[in-house]
């Protein structure tokens, strides 16, 4: 997604465009919008937009497709701190494993093994322990 500031009659307004996926063709949806008057008025337009469009019916959409649809207006409401967390996440641990995966391929055993497997391989192997007085760890939010 890309938000733009421009100069019509005189005025700033600001216009977006951005790709949201794939329709049932295999063909690259992309969708613009332009004349707002505020930069986060794009945004939300923006946010709106991409989710009325829905790429997920889309059977060929992979975890990659939808993550980059999705990181884009994940962006919107969140702190940059926020945001540089969850992409590490992803990065680092969901996209490696499920990437390449079309999201209808998905099924809850795969996902809940990979939530157990990444729990037991975390780096802090001492929270997996009980301890006297203590509680077992409780599974990490992904």
């Amino acid at each position: 997604m890309k938000i733009e500031k421009y100069k019509a009659r005189g005025e700033i307004r600001y216009r977006f465009r951005a790709y949201v996926g794939l329709d049932t063709s295999g063909k690259p949806i992309r969708i613009q919008q332009s004349g707002f008057e505020a930069k986060k008025e794009a945004q939300l337009a923006y946010a709106e937009a991409v989710t009325s469009i829905s790429p997920t019916r889309n059977k060929n959409i992979t975890v990659q497709q939808l993550y980059n649809i999705w990181i884009e207006s994940y962006k919107i409401g969140v702190k940059e701190s926020t945001l540089r967390n969850t992409e590490q996440i992803f990065r680092d641990h969901i996209l490696p494993e499920f990437a390449q995966f079309k999201v209808t391929e998905l099924t809850p055993i795969q996902l809940q093994r990979f939530a157990n497997r990444t729990v037991s391989e975390r780096i802090y192997p001492d929270e997996l322990r009980e301890s006297p007085g203590r509680s077992p760890a409780r599974t990490p939010r992904l």
